[in-house]
C-alpha cells in the first residue's frame, strides 16, 4: 500500500484488500482506508464481495453482474432499497437483508411491508404508537438494526391485516413519522 500512495494519487485501487483476513486485521485496514481516504482527500476504489466491508467504508456502491452495473447510488439507500435481484441475492447471502418472513407467507394474511428507520427517527416507537393511535395491530415478521457507515437504522418486515381506509391512514403516519414504507406483498 505504501508503494501505491509514494506518487501521491488521486485515486486508489484496492481490489478485494480484506480477503481472507481475520475479523480484527480487517477492521484496522477498513481503518486505515478510511484515514487515508480523509486525511489525504484519496477517493478508493474498493472491489469486494464483502457486504459488511461496504457497509463499513463505502459511501457509494455499484452492483456489478456480467461485466455490466445493474444497480448504484448511495450504500444506505442501495442496501436499505435494493431494486435488482444480484443486489438483493448479495445482501440475502451476508445476513444484511434476507427474504426468511417469506417462509411464513402462509401462516398470515393481508399485506406485507418493510418499514425503515433511519438516523435519529431510529429510535422512535412508532410501531406502538400505530397500536395506540391508529388502533392497527402489526405482525413483526423479521427485523434488524444497524449501522451503515455513520448511518443508523432500523428496518422491519411486518403485516398488516386492515382494510383500505385504514390501510391509508396507516400510510400517512408513515410519511407524517419520517418513515420509510414498502410494500411487498
Amino acid at each position: 500500500m505504501a508503494r501505491a500512495l509514494a506518487n501521491n494519487p488521486s485515486i486508489l485501487l484496492c481490489d478485494e484488500a480484506t480477503s481472507a483476513l481475520d475479523p480484527e486485521t480487517t477492521r484496522s485496514i477498513l481503518e486505515l482506508l478510511k484515514d487515508l481516504s480523509h486525511k489525504l482527500n484519496l477517493t478508493i476504489v474498493l472491489i469486494t464481495h464483502s457486504m459488511d466491508v461496504i457497509r463499513t467504508i463505502c459511501d457509494e456502491v455499484s452492483v456489478i453482474e456480467a461485466g455490466q452495473i445493474v444497480e448504484q447510488g448511495p450504500v444506505a439507500e442501495v442496501f436499505l432499497h435494493p431494486e435488482h435481484s444480484t443486489t438483493k441475492k448479495l445482501l440475502s447471502e451476508s445476513g444484511v437483508d434476507s427474504e426468511a418472513w417469506k417462509l411464513l407467507q402462509d401462516s398470515f394474511k393481508g399485506r406485507v411491508l418493510r418499514i425503515t428507520y433511519k438516523g435519529n427517527d431510529a429510535a422512535k416507537p412508532v410501531i406502538a404508537r400505530i397500536g395506540t393511535k391508529l388502533q392497527i395491530e402489526l405482525n413483526i415478521l423479521q427485523g434488524t438494526v444497524g449501522t451503515i457507515g455513520e448511518l443508523s437504522f432500523g428496518q422491519l418486515v411486518v403485516s398488516v391485516d386492515c382494510d383500505d381506509q385504514k390501510y391509508a391512514t396507516l400510510q400517512q403516519f408513515l410519511r407524517d413519522e419520517n418513515v420509510d414504507f414498502e410494500e411487498l406483498a
